[in-house]
């Protein structure tokens, strides 16, 4: 038995009976309802992920340069410290 299909010589294709599957939801769908998302699954609309905005946001490489918030100066310690002061 090892390497043969099993056949079902009696089943008789019917077309208007599949369905597809929601690979967010697990939930079946009719043909035709499933939409592809940005991810490259094919969601029903109810589980639609939308692209957040942020994705296309362009900056150049002027606004990259530097730091936003200013470094702020060293404060150097002028006492001695003791175990105390931990």
């Amino acid at each position: 038995m090892s390497g043969t299909p099993i056949e079902n010589s009696n089943a008789t294709p019917y077309w208007g009976n599949s369905y597809n599957v929601c690979q967010r939801s697990g939930k079946k769908c009719k043909p035709g309802t499933l939409v592809r998302e940005w991810t490259g699954l094919w969601v029903h609309p109810d589980y639609l992920d939308r692209r957040s905005e942020q994705d296309f946001v362009r900056v150049s490489a002027e606004k990259l340069t530097g730091s936003i918030r200013p470094e702020p100066e060293d404060k150097f310690i002028s006492t001695a410290i003791s175990p105390n002061d931990l």
